[in-house]
């Protein structure tokens, strides 16, 4: 049976509501007030996200936190399927000021809602293990420790720091980590920072999680 298609204002309304539920601290929201008439607002449909008088609807917006840099189109044009919605998922939800986010079963979880709520098909658990898997293999994400993960700074960087130092920072946490592991950090830069390119057996069933541009036709 078909869905009836829901409104605009319904779907942020929703959305709003799981980023509530979602976010477990307080919101910070700027406000914009915006010319009524090039909105079209349903009045029968209450929504957090704006409110309306005669001439005006003041917009409740998220706080955005990040810049996408220039250089982040180079690893995210790889991306599609549920590999970009995974990556769109950590930096609209889960990911903090230092570039570092946590993934649990309880993550696991919120995104596969977070998938069901902007309407796309909700995947498997081990589609979103392979999704994370080349998140890291596209160096797009890295792995500090057991469940504490940090984003590539090459892709987005936060608005009130200096984007050397997170660079920086990036670059030293990741070598921290091979030192402890006793792997060679030399090609550092290269290896884990700079845009790669998928390699190996998997690639064919990557391919199904990222358009891949790098993968030659067979």
């Amino acid at each position: 049976m078909r869905t009836k298609p829901i409104t605009p204002a319904t779907l942020l309304q929703r959305y709003q509501s799981f980023r509530k539920k979602l976010s477990r601290k307080k919101q910070n929201f700027d406000y914009h007030s915006l010319p009524q008439g090039g909105f079209i607002v349903d009045p029968g449909t209450p929504d957090s996200f704006f409110s309306t008088n005669e001439n005006y609807v003041a917009l409740h917006l998220d706080r955005q936190h990040f810049h996408l840099r220039p250089e982040g189109v180079l690893y995210l044009v790889q991306l599609e399927g549920v590999a970009k919605n995974l990556f769109l998922f950590i930096i609209a939800h889960i990911l903090d000021k230092n570039m570092e986010f946590r993934w649990s079963a309880m993550e696991k979880t919120d995104f596969q809602d977070w998938c069901v709520i902007v309407g796309v098909h909700k995947p498997k658990e081990n589609t979103i293990v392979d999704a994370k898997k080349l998140l890291v293999e596209k160096n797009v994400i890295m792995n500090l420790e057991r469940g504490l993960w940090m984003v590539n700074p090459m892709i987005i960087t936060p608005k009130e720091a200096s984007e050397e130092r997170v660079l920086l920072n990036y670059v030293t946490r990741g070598i921290e980590k091979l030192v402890r592991k006793n792997k060679p950090f030399t090609n550092f830069v290269f290896e884990f920072l700079f845009p790669k390119e998928t390699k190996g057996k998997s690639a064919s069933k990557k391919a199904s999680l990222t358009g891949a541009p790098f993968l030659k036709a067979s």
